[in-house]
C-alpha cells in the first residue's frame, strides 16, 4: 500500500509570511491511504466551514463524521478517508499542520504495516485538531506527539497474516493475535466467535513454542475465513481446533500426572519414615499401620500412572483443581491400604494372612490400586449387619422394643 503525496498547484502556493494565500488541505485514508488535495477558494466552498454537517456533499465526496469544524477550517471523514481542509483565512500554521500530518501518516503507514487503521485514524484526526488551533510551531508539533507515543506503543508488528481493503490480521507485539474488519458481515459472527474460542482456550493452557504454533496456526485459518465468504464453515479452523485439542489434553494430562507424583513423593516420604525407618518413638501398631498407608500410596499412584493415557480431564480445568484432583486421589489410596490393613488385622477379611507382613503390604497396594474394593467391603458390611439385626429382631421381638 502506498501513500500518494498531495499535489501542490504552484499558483497557489503560499507566499512567505502571506496568509491571506490558500493552501492545499490532506486526506488521510485508513484503507487506501491517499492523501489528496484539493483546490481552495472554489464557488462551492461554504461561507463557514462550521456549516457543513454529516451526510453532506463537501468537496466532492459526502461527509461522514466530522471531528471539528469552525469557520475557518475542518477536520472529517469521507469515504473511509480522514480529510482536512481550510480556507485562506485560516491560522498561519495549518499549512504546517497539514504538512506534518501527511508525514506522520507515512511514518505509522510503515512502522504499524498498515495496521490499526481505525485507530490511528482517530488519533490523526486529533491531532491534527489541535494542530490547526495551535499558536506556534512548536505546539503544532507537540500535537502530533500522541502519535508517536502510540507508534512506539504498538510496534513491532511480528506478523501480518492478511490485510486488504475489508480487514487484517496479524500478531502485535506482545505476540497477542489482533484481527480488525471495517463492517463485520453477520455470517462472520460465528467464525469469529469460533476464533475468539480456540485462542482463549489456547492461551489459557498452553505456553511458550505450542501457544506460539497455535497462534500462527489461528492467524492463518482467520485470514482464510474473513477472506472467503463462500467457504462452508464446517472446514474452517479444522487444523486449529485439532491442534489445540491435541496440546491441551496433553498439558492437562501431564500436568495431573506430575502433580500426583509430587503428592505421591511427599505423602510417601511421610510415611517411609515410621515403617523403614522405624523410629523408637513410633509403636509397632502406628508402624504396621504405614506400612499399609504406603502399600495404598503405591497403589493408587500405580493406577493414575496406568490411566494417565485415557485420562478425560477438562480444558477448561485450572491448574489448582488439577493438583486438587491428585492430591485426593493419593489421599484416597492411602486411606484405602490404611482400612485394608484394619481389615485384615480384624479378622473382617483375609485374617489367614494377618501374620505374614509382605502378604498384607500386596493387600494394602491392591486396595489403593481398586477404587471399589474398599468401599464395595464397607457397603458389604453394613449390609451384613443391617441384615444381621433385622434376623435378631424377628428371633426376638423383645429386642426391637427397646
Amino acid at each position: 500500500m502506498t501513500v500518494v503525496p498531495p499535489e501542490i498547484n504552484s499558483s497557489t502556493l503560499p507566499k512567505e509570511n502571506d496568509p491571506t494565500e490558500s493552501e492545499t488541505p490532506v486526506a488521510f485514508g485508513s484503507s487506501t491511504n491517499d492523501v489528496t488535495s484539493v483546490k481552495q477558494g472554489s464557488e462551492t466552498d461554504p461561507e463557514s466551514l462550521a456549516d457543513v454537517v454529516v451526510g453532506q456533499r463537501f468537496r466532492g465526496s459526502v461527509v461522514d463524521h466530522i471531528h471539528r469544524g469552525d469557520r475557518y477550517y475542518i477536520v472529517y471523514e469521507a469515504d473511509d478517508q480522514l480529510r482536512s481542509y481550510h480556507t485562506a483565512s485560516a491560522p498561519p500554521f495549518c499549512r504546517y499542520a497539514s504538512n506534518l500530518c501527511h508525514e506522520y501518516s507515512v511514518r505509522a503507514e510503515t512502522k504499524l504495516e498498515g495496521m490499526y487503521e481505525r485507530q490511528l485514524r482517530r488519533l490523526l484526526a486529533v491531532a491534527l485538531v489541535r494542530a490547526f488551533d495551535a499558536d506556534s510551531r512548536e505546539n503544532v508539533e507537540q500535537a502530533f506527539m500522541i502519535i508517536d507515543e502510540f507508534i512506539e506503543s504498538k510496534t513491532p508488528i511480528v506478523r501480518v497474516y492478511a490485510r486488504d481493503l475489508r480487514f487484517s490480521v496479524f500478531m502485535d507485539h506482545t505476540q497477542t493475535l489482533c484481527w480488525e474488519y471495517k463492517l463485520l458481515p453477520d455470517m462472520m459472527l460465528a467464525r469469529v466467535a469460533e476464533f475468539e474460542r480456540l485462542n482463549v482456550t489456547a492461551t489459557a493452557v498452553l505456553s511458550g513454542a505450542e501457544l506460539l504454533a497455535a497462534k500462527n496456526i489461528l492467524g492463518n485459518e482467520l485470514a482464510v475465513a474473513l477472506r472467503n465468504e463462500d467457504a462452508a464453515s464446517m472446514g474452517l479452523f479444522a487444523a486449529s481446533r485439532e491442534f489445540v485439542k491435541n496440546r491441551v489434553e496433553s498439558t492437562l494430562t501431564n500436568n495431573y500426572i506430575i502433580a500426583t507424583l509430587s503428592a505421591a513423593v511427599i505423602v510417601g516420604v511421610a510415611l517411609a519414615v515410621p515403617a523403614l525407618l522405624q523410629p523408637a518413638f513410633v509403636t509397632m501398631p502406628l508402624r504396621q499401620l504405614s506400612t499399609g498407608a504406603l502399600g495404598g500410596l503405591i497403589g493408587a499412584t500405580i493406577s493414575l500412572l496406568g490411566r494417565s493415557a485415557t485420562l478425560n480431564i477438562s480444558q477448561f480445568v485450572s491448574k489448582r483443581q488439577i493438583a486438587a484432583q491428585a492430591i485426593v486421589r493419593i489421599a484416597l489410596g492411602v486411606v484405602f491400604g490404611s482400612l485394608a490393613f484394619l481389615a485384615i488385622k480384624g479378622n473382617i477379611v483375609l485374617g489367614t494372612i494377618s501374620v505374614h507382613p509382605e502378604a498384607q503390604f500386596l493387600i494394602s497396594v491392591a486396595a489403593g490400586f481398586s477404587e471399589r474394593w474398599i468401599p464395595d467391603l464397607l457397603t458389604d458390611l453394613t449390609h451384613r449387619n443391617a441384615t444381621r439385626d433385622d434376623a435378631v429382631v424377628a428371633t426376638n421381638p423383645k429386642v426391637g422394643e427397646r
